[in-house]
């Protein structure tokens, strides 16, 4: 059974094909400048950048989902999804209104660290908070991606896009000088090592 975040893939390949088709429809095919299709062009580009934002936070609730489906150990779970709960207890410390209330976050605060801090804990729903999270990835820029999945453990996931028969520093240069200056870049491709 494929994954909801593959699932929710499909989907948005299926409008990113649309999108191609109106492209191909309206420029025609062969080489060469095409003709009004700038507007089409920049659309084009927000729908990706939403889709892969979309992809990328529907894969993240997933991974989480799946730590917390299985029961996982606290001493197994990553200290930076641990960190997830506690940030926003903190968040209530800092916008409490009245003593009263600091110290009742900040009691909630240290209980929290000391259940996750202890091994054998199970990771529960309640011990990470995902929505945080995600209301922090706003732009799926390289650096907000490597941070989201850092939360699981897994350290610079961008690591593994590259370009087929270029160098990685020749790669990463080109990404550089995209970013920097607005221009379009060359299609990336996922391979596993």
């Amino acid at each position: 059974m494929p994954s909801a975040a593959r699932t929710g893939l499909d989907a948005r390949l299926a409008d990113i094909q649309d999108i191609l088709d109106a492209h191909a429809a309206t420029a025609g095919g062969g080489r060469g400048r095409k003709w009004k299709v700038a507007a089409l062009n920049k659309g084009s580009l927000v729908l990706l950048t939403a889709h892969l934002e979309g992809f990328l936070e529907d894969l993240y609730k997933e991974a989480v989902g799946a730590v917390v489906a299985a029961r996982v150990a606290s001493a197994r779970v990553p200290d930076r999804l641990k960190l997830t709960a506690l940030r926003r207890i903190a968040g209530d410390i800092r916008s409490a209104g009245n003593p009263a209330k600091r110290d009742e976050h900040t009691l909630c605060l240290i209980r929290k660290a000391a259940r996750l801090g202890h091994p054998r804990t199970r990771v529960s729903a309640q011990d990470v908070d995902t929505p945080s999270v995600l209301n922090t990835f706003a732009n799926p820029r390289p650096d907000a991606i490597d941070g989201l999945f850092a939360n699981l453990g897994i350290d610079d996931i961008l690591a593994r896009i590259h370009w087929r028969a270029r160098p990685r520093s020749r790669s990463e240069e080109t990404l550089r000088h995209s970013s920097e200056s607005g221009i379009r870049s060359p299609t990336a491709t996922w391979e596993q090592r």
